[in-house]
């Protein structure tokens, strides 16, 4: 193999303490002659020392290692060698979510059960979501994170908006969609929705099977709101964020009841953002707004078309602050986002439409 082939190539970094993972993840990963592992290392200690040595393209990150576990080595990578990192857990249960949900809040891209290459049973198009997933990441400019947690100066007039009391708009609603780099973003974007908010918020965001518990339980502690996993039938209610569960569309019908539905995906997706925002825009018209956020792919543009149409509110996130502008493009592209803001302007927008009259 020559030096220019190699040039050429995707270097990957795995971080695992799992020789026998380790291997089987080399392995699968080597089979595609446009990825070379660079690495293994056995500790988060590790991980840090190879990625300022050997320089990789992307790294795969385990969260439970010894010495220095994964969500402080992304830590460290994030604010010393910043590097496009994707997650490989185990955990699916409340502890261990955690971690990876406060990993990608410094940085990381993205997330991916571990399950594919624990099974013996598992297929080889569920490892194959990994070298796509590489494949894609790897070509991202990431940036700096800073070693401690990060609280954003609140812009005067969002702490002006959260000390005033307005009267609940039941009739205003908000459809957010957010794909890769997406629980970064909705942290940073919610953070700044005051806790007496006059619109119920509903969020589609696409994720592997198994974390989207974690990521409710993770934005609970993050933010001033209510949050909660959408469940078939409900109310929405003012001043609630409601998130789609897994493999479930998710729509508000007139009676303001949520209806999750199985039936085939939208744009590869289910839930879809399209279908979520296109029910808004049928239901609340004028009175709805919906979000694109960070993501790779198409989906939301069409459903964020639908509320564009009904004369409801767009607003997109702009490149520069987009881990991956797939989706917001796609919406651009289609001349249907009424503002295109940087991810800490989003919220102040969104505050000021929801007390219009």
């Amino acid at each position: 193999m020559d030096d220019q082939h190699n040039k050429n190539m995707i270097r990957v970094l795995i971080a695992e303490d799992s020789p026998t993972i380790a291997k089987l993840i080399e392995a699968y990963l080597s089979r595609d002659p446009e990825i070379m592992v660079v690495g293994l290392a056995t500790n988060g200690r590790e991980a840090c020392e190879m990625v300022e040595k050997y320089k990789p393209d992307i790294v795969t990150m385990d969260m439970h290692m010894p010495v220095m576990d994964g969500y402080e080595a992304t830590k460290q990578i994030m604010a010393y060698y910043p590097t496009p990192i994707i997650v490989l857990s185990s955990s699916v249960f409340r502890m261990g979510t955690d971690k990876v949900f406060e990993a990608l809040s410094y940085g990381a891209l993205d997330v991916m059960k571990k399950s594919s290459f624990e099974d013996i049973d598992a297929t080889d198009e569920e490892r194959n979501e990994l070298i796509y997933r590489i494949k894609l990441l790897a070509k991202i400019q990431v940036v700096h994170h800073p070693l401690a947690k990060i609280e954003k100066h609140r812009k005067q007039l969002l702490a002006q908006a959260e000390a005033q009391k307005h009267p609940h708009l039941h009739s205003k609603i908000v459809g957010i969609v957010a794909s890769t780099g997406g629980p970064n973003a909705l942290s940073a974007l919610l953070k700044d929705i005051p806790s007496d908010f006059s619109a119920p918020i509903l969020i589609v965001q696409h994720m592997s099977p198994g974390f989207v518990d974690g990521l409710v339980s993770w934005l609970a502690g993050e933010i001033k709101i209510k949050i909660k996993l959408a469940t078939q039938g409900e109310i929405v209610q003012p001043g609630v964020v409601y998130v789609a569960p897994t493999g479930l569309h998710i729509r508000v019908n007139e009676s303001m009841q949520i209806q999750l539905t199985n039936e085939d995906p939208v744009d590869g997706h289910k839930p879809s953002g399209t279908v979520l925002l296109q029910s808004l825009a049928k239901v609340f018209g004028v009175n709805s707004m919906g979000i694109l956020l960070t993501g790779m792919g198409r989906d939301g543009a069409k459903g964020l078309e639908a509320i564009y149409v009904a004369r409801g509110y767009t607003i997109i996130q702009d490149e520069k602050t987009s881990a991956v502008y797939g989706m917001p493009k796609m919406a651009k592209e289609l001349g249907v986002a009424r503002e295109e803001l940087p991810l800490n302007k989003i919220a102040l927008s969104l505050v000021k439409w929801s007390k219009e009259e």
